[in-house]
């Protein structure tokens, strides 16, 4: 998207700010293993869409981010550590054609 008007410019740039809040917080709620650090399954539902898809490592596949909450922590028990880390992200949102649900 080239945008060309200030607003579009700003509003480019909140979804670009939106999309890594959105990896940031799925990390925090994914990431385990050190000082006590469990799974958030609290935090899955604000962070999955509601019609989400999870496959597991069993291959398994959960619908619905309410469902993914309850079975991701039994479903990475096995995993003792993990540590989520995005580093040089690139986005490019378009606001031609909403996600499902947001608009």
């Amino acid at each position: 998207m080239t945008a060309t008007t200030l607003e579009e410019r700003i509003l480019r740039l909140e979804d670009i700010e939106a999309i890594r809040d959105l990896t940031a917080r799925y990390a925090d709620a994914i990431n385990k293993g050190w000082n006590g650090k469990t799974v958030d399954a609290d935090a899955i539902p604000d962070i999955f869409a509601a019609d989400a898809r999870w496959e597991g490592f069993d291959g398994e596949v959960t619908h619905g981010a309410e469902a993914i909450a309850a079975v991701l922590p039994e479903a990475t028990s096995l995993v003792q550590l993990s540590m989520h880390t995005f580093l040089n992200t690139r986005s490019s949102p378009s606001t031609a054609t909403p996600p499902p649900g947001t608009g």
